[in-house]
């Protein structure tokens, strides 16, 4: 007998598998946009006095295939900073700006970023200005 939903469903392409891909471009873009639109907020804080300064290790993977990640974290009596790299400001001195600040002592920053929130957790030090 000649069965109406195999043919019916033959050649086409579920709906399922035209949106998972859609949703996923839709990600991809927005979390491509915020990363641009927070990193391009450009802010000077002044006279940050640093309470302390945390450098954070982050190691994955196994075996031969282990990767380590620092992250330096500047906490002020402001606020907490991160010292991270950032591509669209082209500030790659992570580091160095790191372990030259000193405990105790007051700087002012140029910083990117729009704080916390849902999707960032701290702004991030592009220079010290002072």
């Amino acid at each position: 007998m000649y069965n109406s939903k195999l043919n019916s469903s033959f050649g086409r392409t579920p709906l399922m598998f035209k949106i998972i891909p859609a949703i996923i471009v839709i990600v991809i873009i927005a979390s491509i946009y915020l990363t641009v639109q927070n990193q391009s907020k450009v802010d000077i804080v002044q006279s940050c006095k640093v309470m302390d300064l945390q450098q954070q290790q982050l190691i994955n993977g196994s075996g031969n295939n282990m990767k380590t990640e620092i992250r330096y974290l500047v906490i002020t009596d402001k606020e907490t900073f991160v010292c991270e790299s950032s591509l669209l400001n082209g500030k790659f001195n992570n580091s160095d700006i790191f372990w030259r600040l000193k405990k105790d002592s007051t700087y002012t920053f140029r910083v990117a970023g729009i704080g916390k929130s849902i999707l960032y957790d701290y702004r991030n030090i592009l220079e010290v200005v002072r």
